[in-house]
């Protein structure tokens, strides 16, 4: 060949690698220019590296937010039980009416947080279930209601809870009117529930200032 011809090399190929080299045009007898060989991008698959690790870290968050409700729920549970039981089947206190406070009573009381709770936790699930889906902008109106229902509900529950304890302390327990396992519930439960309403409300604060 002359000088000034091309410079072709012989190349041998692998049956495994042949693959590599199906978009590589052919010349005669096998010869294969070396400069117009192609290296495969790997552009493709870094943003399908980078694709499956994104859906990793949204599982792992999916994952972590349905642990944390599953904990909510077990700890709550026995509160909305105990809320509900005794709204419907004590007939030792329940029923009266404080004085100057003739809206609401215990059971009133009792119910709406037992049923309250319940709701509040399907709209957090639900709130959950379509920020996994991955057109949550189709959705977005949706989850943003759901976030103020919760947010709502919380500032209904410190409101909600201070009246129960003005009618159990002010009326119920000075009088000593309640039979012994519904006053120690609602002695109990009532510390419990104003205990968290306070420390949500210090988180909230302590968020706000970071």
């Amino acid at each position: 060949m002359s000088a000034n011809n091309t410079k072709l090399i012989s190349i041998v190929v692998p049956v495994e690698e042949d693959k590599c080299f199906d978009d590589v045009p052919n010349l005669e007898n096998g010869i294969v220019d070396k400069n117009i060989i192609r290296v495969p991008e790997f552009k493709g698959i870094l943003k399908k590296n980078n694709y499956d690790i994104e859906n990793d870290d949204k599982m792992k968050s999916i994952i972590g937010h349905l642990i944390a409700i599953l904990i909510v729920v077990i700890l709550v549970s026995p509160f909305v039980i105990c809320d509900l039981v005794f709204g419907y089947s004590d007939d030792s206190c329940v029923d009266i009416y404080p004085e100057n406070m003739g809206f609401m009573n215990m059971k009133i009381y009792l119910l709406v947080s037992g049923y309250l709770v319940i709701g509040l936790l399907l709209c957090i699930i639900t709130n959950l279930c379509f920020v996994a889906k991955d057109n949550t902008g189709d959705n977005i109106v949706l989850v943003a209601f759901l976030s103020i229902v919760i947010h709502i509900s919380q500032v209904f529950f410190v409101i909600w809870n201070i009246l129960g304890g003005i009618i159990f302390w002010a009326t119920l327990n000075k009088r000593n009117i309640c039979s012994k396992s519904t006053n120690n519930y609602l002695f109990l439960s009532l510390i419990i529930k104003l205990f968290v309403n306070f420390y949500n409300i210090m988180s909230a604060n302590n968020k706000k200032e970071k």
